[in-house]
């Protein structure tokens, strides 16, 4: 009896290792779906199409159509499959400026690595025509000054509560 039981329960702990095993496979699986799912609505072109800055609650203290460069091409979001990117920008010339990143994507985040920083931005809506991002203030005012230049002259405690969402639409090919 005890035997029959010794190999009872040599048998059930292999049953549980290989299901463990299958259970990675699994998982494995449903994370390169997820990763394929993601890439097919954020990799591509995207141009900018709308800034919001508002505090983190409260209403919106500027709403404006991002300022494309007049006269000149619009201003693009390049993600690849590789996880790589540029933010092509044009100056007051049309010449294009390229700011290439790392881009990752982490449930509900999208992180972008540029210039020894990592600015996270929440993935607040993505579809095949639009994505939707929203950040701090704070980690982008190198780039928010650029175009707003009275943002800096907010006391750090303000801009501090400040986070800009950025509408972008998906190029057509």
């Amino acid at each position: 009896m005890k035997k029959l039981l010794f190999l009872f329960s040599l048998m059930l702990c292999s049953l549980c290792f290989s299901c463990s095993n299958d259970d990675n496979k699994l998982g494995d699986k449903a994370e390169e779906a997820w990763n394929h799912f993601v890439q097919k609505h954020l990799v591509g072109e995207w141009v900018p199409n709308k800034i919001e800055i508002k505090p983190i609650i409260g209403e919106v203290l500027l709403s404006t159509p991002y300022p494309h460069k007049d006269g000149c091409d619009r201003d693009i979001l390049s993600m690849s499959e590789n996880f790589e990117g540029a933010f092509s920008v044009y100056s007051e010339s049309c010449s294009i400026v390229n700011y290439p990143f790392k881009w990752k994507h982490q449930i509900g985040t999208l992180s972008f690595e540029f210039d020894n920083r990592i600015l996270t931005a929440f993935l607040l809506k993505k579809s095949n025509e639009y994505l939707v991002l929203d950040f701090k203030a704070i980690d982008a005012l190198p780039i928010l000054t650029k175009y707003y230049p009275d943002i800096a002259t907010l006391p750090a405690e303000e801009l501090a509560l400040l986070v800009v969402k950025v509408t972008f639409l998906k190029k057509a090919n």
